[in-house]
């Protein structure tokens, strides 16, 4: 996250294109259209420290985003996969305490990005090492 690397508990990844059926004077559906913008929204749950709560609370906060990528990882390289989101920002919240361990809950929302004039989009996946 933020070029660090920081080990979540869990992680919750969501991409959904916002498209529904429609239906053209039929019972049954015979095609589907765009019913709002598409969105993908990633949610890491991540201990609570000093450092992750500089780093994430005050850098994903818009109009600043974080990139994250996610990488899971196989014993042969060409099986790994990463996931690339280089837009993550999070709205400002304080965190929730829970008895014993304090976890930080982020949900944030994926956007595109500008590189250079080029539209980098809000969700990549490779799954491999030689993409």
């Amino acid at each position: 996250v933020g070029g660090n690397t920081i080990k979540t508990r869990s992680f919750s990844l969501v991409h959904n294109r916002n498209l529904g059926p429609r239906y053209y004077d039929s019972n049954t559906p015979c095609g589907f259209k765009r019913n709002s913008k598409t969105t993908t929204t990633l949610q890491l749950v991540v201990p609570t420290t000093a450092a992750n709560l500089a780093d994430l609370l005050e850098g994903a906060v818009p109009p600043s985003a974080l990139s994250v990528v996610i990488t899971f990882t196989h014993p042969t390289a060409a099986m790994s996969t990463v996931i690339t989101l280089p837009g993550w920002q999070i709205p400002p919240q304080d965190p929730a305490v829970n008895s014993g361990e304090i976890l930080l809950t982020l949900d944030g929302t994926c956007r595109r990005t500008d590189n250079a004039g080029a539209r980098v989009p809000a969700l990549k996946i490779t799954n491999d090492a030689t993409a």
